[in-house]
């Protein structure tokens, strides 16, 4: 993984598995369906307001620290496990979808965002490469492997994704 600031006070919960953008201030914040991402969160570290040092899987909202850096994973080759809001088949794999963003969890720390229904052959965050080879994993809900089809290292801003 590499680090990246978050801004004190950052008012948005960022889970473990979300996806994450760079803004043009040089730090991080949770990404939506329409941004391109950076990566993908996996914990922080910071020194909290009374002094202690924080490592966490978790980043809580408006947290007012020093020294924040977050843990991204921003190689634009990983692979990926991501639930599906759908119900994904066979024929999903090699097609495009974005992420739906929620709000992490703030007992695990984990993310609850999940994978859109596929968009085709638009433009889409993530490239479907299969389903999850794993018993139980079809119908509403099944985990696909995704890798990153839009990145902020990928493409210029502006161009279109995979060029």
């Amino acid at each position: 993984s590499v680090e990246y600031p978050i801004a004190s006070a950052y008012a948005t919960a960022i889970g473990e598995g979300d996806p994450v953008k760079l803004l043009s201030t040089g730090y991080i914040a949770l990404a939506g369906v329409t941004d391109r991402p950076l990566g993908v969160f996996v914990g922080c570290q910071y020194q909290a307001s009374d002094g202690s040092n924080v490592f966490s899987n978790y980043w809580p909202a408006s947290t007012v620290g020093s020294n924040i850096k977050a843990m991204i994973v921003a190689d634009p080759m990983v692979t990926f496990e991501v639930m599906s809001g759908g119900t994904p088949t066979f024929a999903d794999v090699g097609q495009l979808a974005d992420h739906v963003a929620g709000t992490p969890s703030s007992v695990t720390g984990n993310s609850t965002a999940y994978l859109s229904s596929t968009t085709g052959t638009g433009t889409a965050q993530f490239r479907v490469l299969g389903l999850v080879d794993k018993p139980g994993n079809t119908g509403i809900y099944a985990v696909l492997e995704v890798q990153f089809q839009e990145h902020e290292f990928l493409q210029t801003v502006g161009a279109t994704p995979g060029v």
